[in-house]
């Protein structure tokens, strides 16, 4: 084993010191970050809240949309059963609506989806 001599040491400590300025340097640098990201908590709480809130917003028009659906569907089960078609005969009027608010719902939908990727992948740790 080879002994070193005091340059070599000297020059090894040189550069271990150069690395710690530069690691303390990185530290307070990520310190200040940090200090900036938790400074913005508030802010990333808020908008999660508001996402949280569209959510349950959309959820909610799906649901109800879905139960105008489902009475559509009874009315032409109860038309294929023999039923008179009294209820059906309007709806058929109105199907043009429906599927104006189906493509509507879509595309809220695909809006929504697109709103959470892009809120997730930004505070996705």
């Amino acid at each position: 084993m080879s002994t070193a001599t005091h340059t070599e040491m000297h020059r090894e400590h040189c550069q271990w010191m150069s690395e710690h300025r530069q690691w303390r340097h990185d530290i307070a640098s990520w310190q200040k970050e940090l200090q900036q990201a938790v400074a913005e908590l508030p802010k990333i709480e808020a908008a999660l809240r508001d996402h949280e809130k569209a959510l349950q917003t959309h959820a909610s028009a799906i649901r109800l949309y879905e139960q105008d659906l489902a009475r559509h569907e009874q009315a032409l089960a109860d038309f294929e059963r023999g039923g008179t078609g009294e209820e059906l005969v309007a709806m058929a009027q109105g199907h043009g609506h429906e599927s104006a608010k189906q493509l509507q719902q879509r595309a809220a939908h695909e809006e929504a989806k697109r709103s959470h990727h892009v809120l997730m992948a930004k505070w996705s740790l």
